[in-house]
């Protein structure tokens, strides 16, 4: 059960980074129109071939069951679940009807691949070979 959850985190990031290309690709073309960059062109695609670089590299070890990437997709939500509690803790602007406390949830879910990787690690390989084997 714990490898198709990895499998299944492993399709997501690679998703994320197809998505991430097509967003990009919309943004440099300008759609939609009031869309504007905040950087140059240059800057931008840097910064989206960076992005899809890593959720595909990421994705690839979690399909194919590596620990180091349980690790990287570990330590990537962690530091966005110290984010989401930092908001919630200490929310800046509030206006009636904000909900900052919505915050401690998502941190909360994003630290379940850090819990899956613990309790995981054993199925896990560094590389291509089983450890002890």
């Amino acid at each position: 059960m714990i490898t198709i959850i990895f499998r299944l985190m492993g399709i997501c990031a690679l998703f994320l980074a197809v998505a991430s290309i097509c967003i990009g690709i919309f943004t440099i073309m300008r759609y939609p129109q009031h869309a504007t960059l905040a950087v140059s062109t240059s800057v931008f695609i840097a910064r989206v071939v960076t992005g899809v670089l890593v959720f595909a590299v990421i994705g690839m070890g979690l399909l194919l069951l590596r620990k180091w990437a349980a690790l990287a997709a570990s330590i990537m939500a962690l530091y966005l679940a110290y984010w989401c509690f930092v908001a919630a803790i200490h929310p800046v602007d509030v206006k009636p009807g904000d909900a900052p406390e919505v915050g401690f949830v998502f941190g909360t879910l994003l630290i379940a691949p850090l819990i899956l990787t613990v309790k995981g690690w054993r199925t896990l390989v560094w590389r291509g070979k089983k450890n002890g084997a």
